[in-house]
């Protein structure tokens, strides 16, 4: 399924690429920049494969899918809601039987499921040590905002930093 055509591609490619939060998590070595990157990359793969109804594609879908939650559990936030709007999209369109959606669907699952659980069976401890640890006291320690108000203090002048700032300055500067 095409939406545009490449030249349409290139331009929603360096549009992204200018929002002010993908061009600062650009310039950090961080994890959420190749987050993004997988989860575009997933996007893709729920479009070119009807959001996995395509048999020859699901499978395809499946090892992105878990690529990207090996990249950072969060993709699931960032995946989910779209894939489901294009498969509710494709399954009143095309109008398949259960039995012929369940199946592809089904490998998805499975091929995303092999590809990243086995790190997940190995890193549920360690994981839910450092979630204990998040939500603990220790980001006091780390000097992190535990109160509700002074997280969002911290996350308005993040935001003021990064995203209103500097694109506003970037205006006159442009013109």
């Amino acid at each position: 399924t095409r939406l545009f055509d490449e030249s349409g591609g290139v331009g929603a490619a360096v549009l992204t690429l200018l929002y002010p939060m993908v061009y600062a998590l650009s310039r950090q070595v961080l994890i959420d920049f190749a987050l993004v990157a997988m989860v575009v990359l997933s996007l893709y793969m729920v479009l070119a494969s009807d959001a996995g109804l395509d048999r020859r594609r699901s499978a395809w879908l499946g090892v992105v899918l878990g690529c990207t939650l090996l990249t950072k559990w969060t993709a699931l936030v960032f995946v989910t809601g779209p894939a489901l709007l294009w498969l509710a999209v494709r399954l009143r369109r095309n109008r398949p039987s259960f039995r012929a959606a369940a199946w592809p669907l089904t490998i998805v699952a499975l091929v995303a499921a092999v590809v990243s659980l086995p790190w997940y069976l190995v890193a549920l401890g360690p994981f839910l040590k450092g979630a204990a640890e998040a939500f603990g006291s220790y980001p006091a320690q780390e000097h992190d905002p535990t109160a509700v108000i002074d997280s969002l203090r911290w996350y308005w002048r993040a935001a003021w930093e990064t995203l209103i700032m500097k694109p506003l300055l970037a205006v006159p500067a442009l013109a």
